[in-house]
């Protein structure tokens, strides 16, 4: 084995502080590199061509990792996902990180900044909860909105856009309890622990509540005490959001342009959210005292008749292998049309390294984006509809069966192996 180089005295020679920074910049460029080029096999073969192609897979999401110890953005796994499902076709991105969404933002701040405070007043919380909602909800679908238009400003024809994005009441109800539970949590650190208490102390001080009952660690005082908080939280958000009237004027300004943009014979394809386990959470941390909440509780607000809403399947080991099971995770919506593998394995180690329906959603608008480009005169109801007749499989998700888009049918007509006419 070769021995590293000793100077007289047998001690390795120490570098000095610039060539340490020399080499350390070195191995930086390197590496950014390297993620850069997996990032373009990724997205795909052009994701800065001009205008899209027939054909086209466009994505709309974020392509910086929002976090620097990622290895990739959200974007970005988005694109392998529907590599993975078999799409060759060309990939055009739109940046979700373009649309200026900060008077929303603000309006969260300030809401927060109320809930956080112990001097609040009840009806200053009352409203912060209300503002914050109808921010969250607002921002959500106006944004979209100015995704589907730029997609349409680009030119596509017989291309699918997929949006990863959503938000629900159940999504919202949740955040906001989980912002009190460090009031109660063992395991919360002291810094939680206090937030936590100033918050549950708001809420209780906000909806008549006792926030010893809360903090305690007796199921039979605290469940029922939680459950009225999580009530409180349910009611609150559902009737935020179906009096805003920005809301409403936000949702019929999608349904506008996911229409012009459809009148292309392009789809719009969302992802259902992840929020299918919200309600049964809470549960548990109310020691099983249930719960009412809204028959719209799990919907994503994106979600409408003209759009394709994907939920998630995901694999999981059984005595007789690996079995197809709706993911716990994944929304369910009656209005979902159809369901996908929300599992992506980006280091080759036949490992979920990532989950959720923002990746089932772009298995299916890869699918879609090919159809189009096959069937350049169908409709996206037409590509929808020739899609789950042809490429779906049945499976029994215990409320009843879903349409799963099969992995081995959709990935054969997407390289190729197989036309859509053909018998399967």
């Amino acid at each position: 084995m070769e021995q590293p180089y000793t100077d007289s005295k047998g001690s390795q020679p120490k570098m000095d502080s610039f060539s340490v920074l020399l080499q350390s910049e070195s191995m930086l460029q390197m590496q950014q590199q390297m993620a850069a080029q997996a990032r373009r096999f990724s997205v795909g073969p052009d994701p800065n061509q001009s205008k899209p192609t027939p054909g086209s897979l466009i994505i709309a999401d974020y392509f910086t990792p929002s976090n620097p110890n990622d290895t990739f953005a959200h974007g970005e796994i988005v694109g392998m996902s529907a590599r993975q499902n078999g799409f060759r076709g060309p990939v055009f991105t739109l940046d979700q990180a373009s649309v200026d969404i900060s008077g929303s933002s603000q309006a969260i701040d300030f809401a927060e900044q109320a809930i956080t405070n112990p001097e609040s007043s009840p009806e200053d919380i009352l409203r912060a909860i209300s503002t914050r909602t109808a921010a969250q909800s607002v921002s959500l679908v106006e944004q979209q909105t100015q995704m589907v238009r730029n997609a349409t400003a680009s030119g596509a024809k017989n291309s699918a856009l997929n949006i990863s994005m959503g938000q629900s009441k159940a999504g919202l109800s949740s955040e906001l309890y989980s912002h009190a539970t460090g009031a109660w949590n063992p395991e919360a650190s002291r810094e939680d622990r206090e937030y936590g208490t100033t918050v549950a102390g708001n809420y209780a001080k906000a909806y008549g509540l006792n926030l010893e009952s809360l903090q305690s660690s007796d199921p039979a005082v605290s469940g029922p005490e939680r459950a009225k908080l999580q009530q409180s939280l349910i009611g609150h958000v559902d009737h935020a959001v179906e009096n805003s009237s920005r809301m409403k004027e936000a949702q019929r300004n999608w349904t506008t342009e996911v229409r012009r943009f459809e009148s292309g014979n392009n789809s719009v394809v969302i992802s259902a959210g992840n929020d299918g386990n919200a309600a049964e959470q809470m549960i548990k941390d109310a020691a099983g005292s249930p719960v009412m909440a809204p028959r719209d509780f799990q919907k994503n607000f994106l979600e409408i008749p003209e759009v394709t809403t994907v939920g998630a399947t995901r694999w999981v080991n059984s005595e007789n292998g690996p079995v197809e099971q709706s993911a716990n995770y994944s929304s369910r919506s009656t209005g979902i049309d159809i369901f996908a593998s929300g599992s992506v394995d980006y280091d080759g180690d036949q490992k979920a390294d990532n989950w959720g329906t923002s990746f089932s959603s772009p298995r299916v608008a890869g699918t879609m984006a090919e159809l189009h480009r096959q069937n350049p005169t169908m409709t996206s109801a037409q590509v929808e509809n020739l899609m789950r007749n042809r490429l779906t499989h049945n499976l029994n998700a215990g409320s009843g069966e879903v349409q799963v888009l099969d992995y081995q049918k959709s990935s054969d007509v997407l390289v190729g192996r197989r036309g859509i006419g053909e018998q399967f």
